[in-house]
């Protein structure tokens, strides 16, 4: 039993925007497909199609689902072959929620050329 485990620079870009035909990051697309319905509630993950971060992301669920929930389980087992533990696991998948739903953040400006945040999907509240 072994791994290679190297860093590589990833695009912080794609994460926010992408270009027309262009999906985010495979992990999101996994997550959605793969996490049981207990354990989305668990991360207050809802339907691809509700996270600004996955404009292309409704359309690749539909027609590669059992694609993405497949290497989800790969990605899960490959996890517990390497060592990660259940709440290291845990953790991370709480960390990729909140990023997805900070996506959905709103902000507005008052009257005094301020900003601020406008609340009202409970982006923020479910991102914290």
């Amino acid at each position: 039993m072994g791994a290679k485990i190297s860093e590589y620079l990833l695009e912080k870009s794609r994460v926010v925007y992408q270009n027309c035909g262009e999906e985010n990051f495979h992990i999101f697309y996994y997550m959605l497909a793969g996490l049981s319905e207990t354990k989305k509630q668990k991360y207050k993950l809802t339907d691809a199609s509700s996270y600004q971060y996955m404009c292309e992301g409704p359309s690749s669920l539909k027609s590669e689902f059992n694609h993405h929930k497949n290497n989800f389980e790969e990605l899960l087992n490959a996890m517990d072959l390497v060592g990660f533990e259940e709440q290291e696991q845990s953790d991370m998948f709480t960390i990729l929620s909140a990023v997805l739903m900070m996506g959905n953040i709103e902000f507005q400006s008052n009257d005094n050329d301020s900003s601020c945040i406008k609340d009202t999907n409970h982006a923020l509240k479910n991102t914290s």
